[in-house]
This record gives structure tokens, sequence and C-alpha cells, in this order.
């Protein structure tokens, strides 16, 4: 069921209808208000519109950035160990683990 969020950014007020919390989305109105008032502060000629560009296109840029890395990390996997690894890697504590993440024994 969707809730409905009073948030107020930059002084104007704002009703959201959402599925997430009052909490969460008074978190995220808080941040964008610092990030604004931040980017309106630098300069007497940044608008308020301005301001929610700019910091809309810093958002997208983190979630990119971040999406990209999350990317990479998924593809990256561990060889697996080499067909020469001795058996005694089957044992709860093998002498190979230092070396190896995972440990297969080769029949």
């Amino acid at each position: 069921m969707a809730n409905k969020v009073r948030l107020t950014i930059c002084g104007s007020s704002y009703v959201i209808s959402t599925n997430e919390s009052e909490d969460y989305m008074q978190n995220l109105a808080e941040r964008l208000n610092l990030d604004m008032n931040e980017l309106m502060s630098s300069s007497n000629s940044v608008s308020i519109t301005t301001a929610a560009i700019m910091t809309a296109l810093n958002y997208r840029d983190e979630l990119e950035k971040a999406s990209g890395s999350a990317d990479n990390m998924r593809r990256w996997r561990m060889p697996p160990p080499p067909r020469w690894l001795p058996r005694s890697c089957a044992a709860k504590t093998p002498p190979c683990a230092k070396r190896w993440t995972t440990c297969t024994a080769v029949p």
C-alpha cells in the first residue's frame, strides 16, 4: 500500500505517493536538499532549476559508476584450481588452502 509523504526541498513542499517508508523518503529529501543548497550557495547565479538538474546529473553519474563496478565484480570469477592440485585438498584443512579460495579434489 502506498504511503503519502510530505517532503520539503529548497523551501517547496511536495507530497509523494510511495511504497517506501517515510523515514527513507525523508532521508532522500534531506540529502537532495543539502546537495542542492550547496550548489546554490556556491554561486548567486545558480537557480533552483539549475541546482536540481546538476544534482540529478551528479546522482545519475554516481549510479552509473556504482552499476559499472557491480557489473565488473559479477563478471570476475576465480579461475579453477589446476588439475595437478594434490588430493589432500579434499581434507577439511588442506595444505593448499593458503593458495586457493576454493579447493576441489581431482578424481
